[in-house]
């Protein structure tokens, strides 16, 4: 009787071959593993599923790739874990807003941001928020 590690090398065979059923088989072992490693990362139900469509795509594609000697299991996991990150690193960057970016108002009419009185001098700001600091221990 086979092992698991040799029944999972002879899947990988027979997938790299182009036996489709081979990586159903592939797909039906992992790919619990794979969304809960990826909603661990994202902490979001969609992109854990988009995390595990892409790993097992671009599993499909680059099998041949795959080195035997390797865990398939390991292998799978830094897929989704890259791709997950780069989605967690995209999402950021969308949050980013430029300040000279109008603000668009409910009526979808574009507003210009307002900076005046706005200070920007650091040494300005700490300077003030020290001299409350003394100002409010005399005080007390």
């Amino acid at each position: 009787m086979p092992t698991k590690l040799e029944s999972e090398a002879d899947l990988v065979a027979q997938a790299q071959a182009g036996d489709e059923n081979a990586f159903v088989k592939i797909y039906s072992r992992h790919s619990r593993h794979i969304y809960r490693t990826a909603f661990n990362i994202t902490q979001d139900p969609r992109e854990a599923e988009d995390v595990l469509q892409y790993t097992f795509l671009k599993v499909f594609r680059h099998l041949e790739q795959f080195w035997s000697e390797s865990r398939l299991s390991t292998w799978l996991t830094r897929i989704a874990t890259n791709e997950a990150f780069a989605r967690l690193r995209r999402r950021h960057v969308q949050k980013l807003v430029s300040l000279n970016r109008p603000i668009m108002t409910g009526g979808g009419t574009p507003m210009a941001r307002n900076f005046e009185g706005c200070r920007d001098d650091a040494g300005e700001i700490y300077g003030w928020i020290e001299w409350q600091a003394i100002f409010f221990s005399v005080l007390n």
